[in-house]
């Protein structure tokens, strides 16, 4: 069976259901068979699309399954070559010293299909396909030179916007042209943001068995009202997320993706992945008692840092409108010909604020 491994990956655009069995035997993920959380699945269906953005929280697995994604596709397709480029060097170093090196390690592709080249920033195959990491932060021109098929922006949200189109340009020549970007986001105003509302705006969406509320995993919908009280019994089976209307106990992994804007679906797909939806954090008690902790602020954990590294939501720094009485308050001018006489000099201006 694994000898026909490969021929197996590559038909498993017509076995979907298949291809997550297969993910399991070809990768272990320190030692124990790799399987993608559910709503990551969507990365190995049948029909990729050809942009897609993932806007997640912290530690929800998307590098790892971007990665064994990668290898897939060059295992696959003879020629291939896959561009990952992240903001820094040091970036990407890491990308390849603590994801793509341990992952093939583990991998049996390697052995059905050996590595003829292995350098820091460069892996390939005996079929001549290779995933080829690089860095843009100050100069996109070093992607230059560089003909992909797939491009690979990580931690975009850290990536300057206008060296998109540049970095782009390298899959200019391919007939796949696929394209994915990863990251954590941080303000409304960066790269991931503006490519994630080009996108369709998938949300992860969970039926509650008993009242039949679709709960749907964003701060614009139920998000917050899904994160229930710490349990003793939390498990797999007794997942911490409650329906947002009647409060009893939802599964996440029962769920699947609705489009916000579904015209862009098969162009553009972009998922919205918070740690609520994660099994190894709804369905785990230290992982579940750590999100509450961020959330009352441990950690020196600010609302904002919660909602991008645990939501996964663009938060800008808290403000608000200043009323009135909070002006009279802080006042210091309280000499009354002070007073008129600043009123009388606002003549000379044709516009004061």
């Amino acid at each position: 069976m694994l000898n026909n491994s490969l021929q197996n990956i590559a038909s498993f655009q017509s076995q979907n259901a298949d291809i997550i069995d297969l993910l399991a035997r070809l990768f272990h993920l320190k030692g124990n068979p790799y399987k993608p959380y559910k709503p990551m699945e969507f990365l190995f269906r049948k029909d990729q699309p050809v942009n897609t953005v993932l806007k997640t929280g912290r530690q929800v697995s998307k590098t790892t399954t971007v990665i064994i994604q990668h290898i897939l596709q060059c295992a696959t397709i003879d020629y291939f070559t896959a561009l990952c480029v992240t903001p820094l060097e040091s970036q990407a170093l890491r990308l390849s010293s603590l994801f793509i090196r341990p992952i093939l390690d583990e991998s049996l592709i390697p052995r059905i299909l050996p590595l003829i080249s292995r350098q820091a920033l460069t892996y390939t195959l005996r079929n001549n396909s290779s995933i080829i990491l690089s860095y843009a932060h100050d100069d996109p021109e070093r992607t230059r030179g560089v003909p992909g098929d797939k491009l690979h922006v990580d931690e975009a949200q850290d990536m300057n916007i206008k060296f998109i189109p540049i970095i782009h340009a390298a899959l200019s020549a391919s007939k796949y042209q696929w394209s994915i970007y990863t990251g954590t986001p941080k303000t409304h105003n960066n790269t991931l943001q503006y490519l994630w509302l080009q996108s369709s705006q998938d949300e992860w969406a969970t039926k509650c068995t008993h009242c039949g509320h679709w709960n749907i995993a964003s701060l614009e919908h139920d998000l917050e009202k899904m994160i229930g009280p710490y349990r003793d019994d939390i498990s797999l089976e007794n997942p911490a997320t409650i329906c947002a209307k009647c409060q009893k106990i939802i599964n996440p992994a029962d769920g699947g993706w609705v489009s916000a804007i579904p015209d862009r679906f098969d162009h553009f797909v972009g998922l919205h992945i918070p740690q609520v939806i994660i099994p190894r954090i709804y369905g785990d008690k230290l992982g579940w008692s750590q999100l509450l902790a961020k959330q009352k602020g441990m950690y020196s954990t600010t609302p904002a840092d919660f909602c991008r590294e645990v939501l996964g939501e663009a938060s800008d720094v808290s403000a608000k409108l200043l009323t009135l009485k909070e002006l009279q308050d802080v006042a210091t001018l309280g000499r009354k010909d002070e007073i008129e006489r600043i009123k009388n000099s606002l003549r000379a201006y044709n516009f004061t604020t």
